[in-house]
């Protein structure tokens, strides 16, 4: 979100390649409106990070859980409201049942002019060409994306889109992780063994 914003990774390449290009004038979070579509563990750790940056969080999740209320700058509210007046969307729930994105060309449509889109869960949350036609546009301010249909992705187009900040789904790959991973497989395999 933070390199989404403030444009870095275009500055980066730009000064790295002896250019002094600050691509327009970035946007501040504190006072926007991030919304939260699936607000599981992983939703819930990104409010309470955007609330600590001053930003309003507003979730969508069928099954909200009362009992997670980080402050009033938090809460819940049905889907097509937290994708029509969200600055920053950000995705962290499953697919749907019927296999249809959750973000259609109608939802994308419909999102704040301007907004902008991160994508970490799952590429098929979303209907890639909408969200590329509304980057085109320049309808969607931008999209951070780290989850594709194939990887390496096969489509481009929103890889290689200048509005675009790819990664190579790194999301959770961190040495904590691994070893918090290594860890929890260690201990199914000595529970199942009866060794625990």
């Amino acid at each position: 979100l933070f390199a989404l914003t403030r444009r870095i990774p275009t500055c980066d390449a730009a000064l790295k390649r002896g250019a002094w290009e600050r691509g327009g004038a970035g946007r501040e979070l504190e006072g926007r409106q991030l919304g939260i579509v699936g607000c599981g563990r992983v939703g819930r750790y990104t409010a309470s990070m955007a609330l600590g940056l001053g930003m309003r969080v507003l979730a969508s999740d069928p099954f909200p859980d009362k009992t997670f209320d980080p402050g009033a700058d938090f809460s819940y509210a049905g889907f097509d409201e937290v994708a029509g007046t969200s600055d920053m969307l950000s995705l962290h729930c499953p697919p749907a049942a019927d296999g249809r994105p959750v973000l259609d060309a109608a939802t994308v449509a419909a999102m704040k002019p301007g907004a902008f889109l991160l994508n970490t869960a799952r590429y098929d949350l979303m209907d890639a060409a909408a969200v590329a036609d509304a980057l085109d546009s320049r309808r969607l301010a931008g999209l951070g994306l780290d989850v594709f249909d194939t990887e390496p992705p096969a489509d481009r187009r929103l890889v290689d889109h200048p509005l675009v900040i790819a990664t190579p789904h790194l999301g959770g790959f961190t040495t904590e992780s691994i070893d918090r991973a290594m860890t929890a497989a260690v201990r199914n395999l000595l529970q199942a063994l009866d060794l625990a």
